[in-house]
């Protein structure tokens, strides 16, 4: 084969690729403008590209943690309280190329055990006075830091927030052991906030979750894209529909068309998977209020996606109820 034809080949191929990559949830909105197009006999234009759920580099949203140095870690009253292992650990090769979710349950370990250590009442004053000073620092930066890491540069949650594919059943269908990750983020965001120490939670059992099934980057994503698909049809409609005659004793048959592309492509597919969104997106919203929280790095901007999401459904349906109460029953 000659470099022609492999070029045309090649060529062939990319183009069957990029058609092949059109989602079923793409398809859907595009065959309703499609139809609507024709039953109204006027060009609607291509629906708006589709934006992925990102988020900025981790370079911008990591925070630095302050340095603090304990010269008094040969103290035996340390040793007998478990500040000593639990740091001598953390300070090993395995505890130096920790990832976010262990340094953060490290941060929790060490709350909780310097709190345990003060009341030890083997515990010298200056021990203790430098172990509250610490105590303090670590106590201040947990959330603001240590778990703002864990949020917006660990792997597994920059894949649970970054997508660029839609929400399908099968996410639906593993969401409830997301939304219980997310949870326990938001229950040790809250406790801490609180300064409840004591009933904090290690996290990275919920890591591996996280990271495989990422739900909440595909909503956002979804939510999105479906606002801008919806806003763009209600523009084409809102421009046409006053132009489609109807009504008694006229010919009805362009909205007798309507009405059919309406039953069969908005009813049965697009208003279904949209409830499905408003579904999930009501499910997993009282739980990731850490995302939502200006202290952290960054804030996740889902609920603005979902606020275009629902003002773009409810005029898509004040649209269609307009026509129909110009237009009345359908009778001949």
């Amino acid at each position: 084969m000659g470099l022609k034809a492999w070029r045309l080949a090649a060529y062939l191929l990319m183009a069957l690729g990029i058609v092949g990559c059109k989602s079923e949830q793409e398809d859907m909105f595009s065959r309703y403008l499609d139809r609507l197009s024709n039953v109204l006999d006027d060009e609607a234009g291509p629906l708006p590209q589709s934006y992925p759920s990102s988020l900025p580099e981790v370079r911008e949203l990591h925070r630095a943690p302050t340095r603090i140095t304990l010269g008094l870690l040969d103290s035996y009253s340390l040793r007998q309280c478990g500040l000593f292992q639990l740091v001598a650990d953390n300070n090993s090769i395995m505890g130096k190329v920790a990832d976010s979710f262990r340094q953060y349950d490290y941060q929790v370990s060490f709350i909780q055990t310097v709190e345990q250590c003060i009341a030890h009442e083997d515990i010298s004053d200056d021990v203790s006075a430098a172990l509250q000073q610490a105590l303090e620092i670590k106590k201040n930066e947990v959330n603001a830091v240590y778990l703002s890491n864990l949020v917006w540069t660990s792997t597994a949650m920059r894949t649970q927030l970054s997508d660029n594919r839609w929400f399908s059943d099968a996410d639906a269908h593993h969401s409830a052991v997301v939304v219980d990750a997310l949870a326990a983020i938001d229950d040790n965001f809250n406790e801490a906030a609180a300064h409840q120490w004591q009933v904090l939670h290690h996290l990275q059992s919920a890591q591996e979750t996280l990271e495989k099934q990422p739900i909440l980057g595909r909503l956002s994503y979804s939510l999105h894209n479906t606002a801008n698909y919806i806003e763009h049809i209600n523009h084409f409609i809102s421009t046409r529909f006053p132009n489609v005659k109807c009504g008694e004793n006229r010919d009805n048959t362009q909205y007798r068309y309507l009405t059919n592309v309406l039953k069969q492509q908005y009813i049965e597919n697009i208003q279904r998977y949209t409830a499905e969104l408003n579904q999930m997106y009501y499910q997993i919203s009282p739980h990731i209020s850490t995302l939502r929280n200006g202290t952290l790095a960054y804030h996740y901007n889902i609920d603005e996606h979902y606020g275009r999401f629902q003002t773009a459904n409810l005029e898509h349906v004040e649209l269609w109820k307009q026509l129909s109460e110009r237009c009345g029953s359908l009778t001949q």
